[in-house]
């Protein structure tokens, strides 16, 4: 079960990454296999959230001005450069995967368990890089975003929030 969640960790490292590098594409440019490659990340981050928020006692505060101390954990950004703190995490599961992101000009920690949240910055994502506001997106990238949408928009009560038991 271990390789399992190991592997797991190392997919949303990717996705992660795949975010960070949206995120600099020349204008237009996310579309085609980049639009779909944001929609995967999205999703691989999605469910990992979602399976990991059952098993989460408390939700971290989304920026880094005042986390719990009691029983403090590192954030890890998987959309961040490399660092011994990620590769950390990818290996033993040390810390709390997020994504920082930019709100109200302020770098702020966005963790995974925000499922709907992760959803939500993978639309924004998709809308940034289309500067024109008043055209449309291209269908391709309109229609993943509506289905991000979709997703993000369904009670949390459809996701199972059961802490699976553990074969160990």
């Amino acid at each position: 079960m271990l390789t399992i969640w190991s592997e797991a960790r190392v997919a949303i490292w990717h996705a992660g990454q795949v975010f960070s590098a949206a995120k600099i594409l020349m204008p237009a440019r996310n579309r085609g296999f980049n639009a779909i490659a944001v929609y995967f990340a999205a999703l691989t981050l999605w469910v990992y959230g979602l399976m990991n928020s059952s098993s989460a006692q408390t939700k971290p505060s989304i920026d880094n001005d005042s986390p719990d101390t009691s029983s403090y954990q590192e954030y890890v950004s998987l959309n961040g450069l490399e660092t011994l703190k990620t590769r950390s995490f990818r290996i033993s599961g040390q810390g709390i995967p997020g994504i920082t992101v930019m709100m109200d000009e302020k770098q702020q920690f966005m963790d995974v368990r925000n499922a709907d949240k992760i959803l939500a910055f993978a639309r924004k994502l998709y809308k940034e890089n289309y500067p024109l506001s008043n055209e449309p997106l291209p269908p391709l990238v309109e229609n993943l975003g509506n289905l991000l949408r979709d997703l993000g928009s369904l009670p949390s009560s459809y996701a199972s929030r059961v802490p699976s038991e553990n074969p160990e």
